[in-house]
């Protein structure tokens, strides 16, 4: 038999040669009995007493019944979990029903035969040793959930280092930016850098999956690609020393960046938009590898509209082809790159948020500067979703060219 060790039992019967019945019986169990006659002090006892292992009490007793005795029990905010015990002399099923219901975890028949009791204080106590160790295990997987989250939290701030650090005005061009995460941490990354003096480079990516896994390859990327490839010198022709440093193609700047993710040989691959904004002229150039489209608001007409091919994600195939695009924006002309988890945010009707809806929204909020109008898009989102929980990370970056009289 199971070694129950020490066992606490609350009796309560409002007749002593119960008592003195079941205190003999359970006499060779390791236990502690602490017995009532009545109701009230006994459910005085338990309310200041969360120790209890066992509760055995009459179904019919003088005031306070059985069934609801065991209700207050129950609600009796610090008690733990206590198996309970119902002492009754009725076998109808009424009242059988009326026990279960009130929260009996099972019946004690009497007359009482010492063989059936003790087989149920048995079963009783192994019930509470699982629900022990159950609540034992709880409690470490909670301390370790809780070690997880600040890891996550350390993570997640970790992250953010290699984001830009505010949102600023550069030169002729005004930007703004929103990053929502799903989770503690996440896989979108996004930059943008004056690399020459009339052109702005701007770069967003959306690594394949959620959680940890894609925010670290985000996290190890976004310092590789920064540092090494869009935002480098790299990325800049020398003609001739005395000739003015012109940008290099975008696109050959994303073959180069699939190739070396192809040669590292990881399953993770990333979507991604690499663009170049000339601040003189408005001229932009820009690349797209699997990404959603880059909308560009008209100030003169209002209209928002998508522009992009979609392309291959980056690291699948060595040999995808990748192409430069272009458009021209005119003098308060805004550009938008963003990533999927906008269009893909769903409402309770399984619809998604999509991009007509952006381009409305970016539409409307042609009143606001930059900074307000990704807010409010974020706002129309959950409003969209109705309180539904991010299934992937929101980013927008935010672009308007205010014209070359602002440089």
């Amino acid at each position: 038999m199971l070694n129950i060790g020490s066992v606490k039992i609350v009796i309560v019967d409002d007749e002593q040669y119960v008592h003195h019945q079941l205190i003999d019986i359970l006499a060779h169990f390791n236990t502690e009995i602490i017995s009532f006659t009545e109701s009230e002090p006994a459910l005085d006892y338990l309310a200041r007493h969360d120790d209890i292992d066992l509760l055995i009490t009459e179904l019919v007793m003088p005031g306070m019944g059985g069934c609801e005795f065991i209700g207050k029990v129950k609600a009796i905010a610090n008690q733990k979990y206590t198996y309970i015990m119902l002492l009754t002399g009725f076998r109808d099923t009424e009242s059988l029903v009326s026990g279960i219901d009130a929260g009996a975890d099972d019946f004690i028949n009497k007359p009482i035969i010492k063989e059936e009791i003790c087989a149920k204080v048995y079963a009783a106590m192994r019930v509470q040793h699982l629900k022990y160790e159950l609540r034992e295990k709880n409690q470490d997987l909670s301390i370790a959930l809780s070690n997880i989250n600040e890891d996550l939290k350390a993570a997640a701030k970790l992250g953010t280092t290699i984001l830009p650090k505010e949102d600023v005005k550069l030169r002729a061009v005004e930007l703004g930016t929103l990053f929502k995460p799903s989770e503690y941490v996440g896989g979108d990354l996004y930059g943008y850098k004056s690399i020459t003096r009339d052109c702005l480079a701007f770069f967003q990516i959306d690594v394949a999956g959620h959680g940890i896994p894609s925010a670290l390859f985000s996290f190890s990327l976004g310092h590789e690609l920064t540092q090494e490839q869009l935002f480098s010198n790299a990325i800049i022709d020398f003609e001739h020393i005395r000739q003015k440093p012109q940008v290099s193609r975008v696109d050959r700047a994303v073959t180069a960046i699939n190739q070396s993710s192809v040669a590292r040989d990881s399953d993770m691959y990333f979507t991604m938009v690499y663009g170049v904004i000339n601040t003189e002229t408005g001229g932009v150039k820009f690349c797209q590898a699997g990404h959603p489209p880059i909308i560009h608001f008209n100030a003169k007409t209002g209209v928002a509209t998508a522009h992009g091919m979609g392309g291959f994600p980056v690291g699948i195939m060595i040999d995808a082809v990748f192409e430069e695009q272009e458009l021209q924006m005119e003098p308060n002309d805004r550009l938008f790159a963003f990533s999927d988890g906008i269009l893909e945010a769903e409402n309770k009707q399984g619809e998604f948020f999509g991009e007509d809806n952006l381009c409305r929204a970016i539409e409307r909020g042609r009143g606001q500067n930059v900074k307000q109008l990704l807010d409010d898009i974020y706002q129309q989102v959950e409003r969209w979703s109705d309180g539904e929980d991010l299934v992937d990370d929101i980013t927008i970056l935010g672009f308007q060219w205010n014209g070359e009289n602002m440089l």
